[in-house]
């Protein structure tokens, strides 16, 4: 008996020494697990900021190349081909931009595919761990939402960009034509202007036509009715030019009295256009206002983590996610593009002081968001773009990047010379100043 009695007292040792190891073990590897899921945020928070700058940079393109193809039209300095080079590269780094941005939606979905997999794990985390993944999991998630919303509707747009683009080629078109009329110095000139240079307008010629639409016009008109609106004007006004052109450059006079006809009934509806881009930066702001706000969240989340040192356990002593600064600047980053949004213009702060107190008395603001204001910069013209700048946790410097453009360049674009005389009747050309003018407003 005493024999099978040790025997037995020795088995319960050995259960008791397995079962504390199992749970020692179990313990070990779910902290083991936690650290892993840390180390692939920390690249994946880098990613996402490496994500939110290339889309600054993406869009400082965009409006740099749309800005210098509006500046082309100027007649003291015009240049048909200069302005359609501006306006390819526009439409290149467009598409460029929405590439580059399903291809960073793409990875953002996989990495939140993996995170939500290791959360739903049965770890044994201790209550702060487990608030972390979960909230972690969470912000990523409604981000990742509301991105792929942003890139939906900039896939929606797309054709009322393009549009936009081939109204100022063809404004480009008709000055193209219309400019050697200011140098022409006799009627035989004029009349040589308008009969030898017909061939430059032939853009036009579609616009005289009742079936014509503008892309995606059937699709988009009532998602977009001011856009579309705007477009219609422009129909107009080019298919009258168009047919009135025609008819002077074959020698029917009688069209000379159209051409005011033309520019009075332009000007007209001019008062009631829109800009087709700001009607796309207005449809715009809820999905930007949400990528605000869940990366708002995400920030938050970091800042629990960091605040109670979840990056130290018996596994590790390191500092991960640490990096939070930039994640707060993107997040001020979005808020001062909503006020241009209902502003038509940044924040003329000198000071991220300034700027933080201008966003919260606008509600641009993120509740809740803890920062050290001395940790942050910014500065803007007031009009074309701003900096912002953080200090970056890990090398102690201020890191600064730039929105809009920063060209030091006049926004008017000069006049056309709007009356030349051509047998004895003058021929008014003053709704091309007016085109100039309103497309001279697509610039940021």
């Amino acid at each position: 008996m005493p024999l099978i009695k040790n025997k037995i007292f020795i088995l319960v040792l050995v259960l008791i020494f397995l079962l504390l190891v199992g749970v020692g073990g179990y313990k070990l590897f779910s902290i083991y697990a936690f650290n892993s899921l840390s180390k692939q945020l920390e690249t994946g928070n880098n990613e996402l900021f490496s994500g939110f700058k290339e889309e600054i940079a993406a869009a400082n393109k965009i409006n740099l190349n749309l800005f210098e193809a509006s500046k082309s039209l100027e007649p003291t300095n015009f240049s048909k081909e200069k302005t359609d080079n501006y306006l390819n590269q526009t439409k290149t780094e467009y598409n460029n931009s929405l590439s580059a941005y399903k291809k960073g939606l793409d990875d953002l979905e996989s990495n939140v595919s993996k995170l939500d997999s290791a959360s739903k794990l049965p770890l044994w985390l201790s209550g702060d761990q487990k608030k972390f993944v979960s909230d972690i999991t969470t912000s990523l998630k409604a981000h990742k939402d509301a991105r792929k919303a942003d890139y939906d509707f900039s896939v929606e747009v797309k054709p009322v960009f393009s549009n936009v683009l081939q109204i100022i080629s063809d404004t480009g078109s008709l000055l193209d034509y219309m400019l050697p009329l200011q140098t022409a110095k006799t009627e035989q000139e004029v009349t040589a202007a308008f009969t030898q240079n017909f061939s430059k307008v032939a853009s036009l010629e579609k616009y005289s036509k009742e079936s014509y639409k503008f892309e995606s016009q059937d699709t988009l008109s009532t998602k977009y009715p001011d856009s579309y609106k705007a477009f219609a004007a422009f129909k107009t006004v080019f298919g009258q030019y168009f047919l009135a052109i025609k008819g002077l450059s074959q020698g029917d006079m009688s069209q000379a009295a159209k051409l005011e006809q033309i520019g009075n009934s332009f000007q007209l509806s001019l008062n009631s256009l829109q800009n087709p881009l700001e009607e796309i930066s207005g449809k715009a702001k809820p999905t930007t206002t949400k990528i605000k706000d869940t990366y708002a969240d995400y920030a938050k989340t970091l800042d629990f983590y960091n605040e109670n040192k979840l990056y130290s356990n018996m596994l590790s002593k390191e500092k991960w996610l640490a990096q939070n600064n930039q994640n707060k600047a993107a997040v001020f980053a979005y808020g001062v593009n909503l006020y241009q949004t209902d502003l038509d213009k940044y924040p003329a702060d000198k000071t991220f002081s300034d700027l933080a107190a201008t966003l919260k008395d606008r509600n641009y603001f993120v509740s809740g968001l803890k920062y050290n204001e001395a940790d942050f910069t910014y500065s803007s013209d007031g009009d074309m773009y701003f900096k912002l700048g953080y200090k970056n946790e890990v090398s102690g410097q201020i890191e600064t990047f730039t929105v809009g453009i920063t060209e030091d360049a006049q926004k008017s674009l000069g006049a056309f010379n709007k009356v030349v005389k051509l047998k004895s009747v003058e021929l008014n050309f003053g709704s091309v100043n007016h085109l100039i003018n309103y497309i001279g407003s697509f610039a940021p």
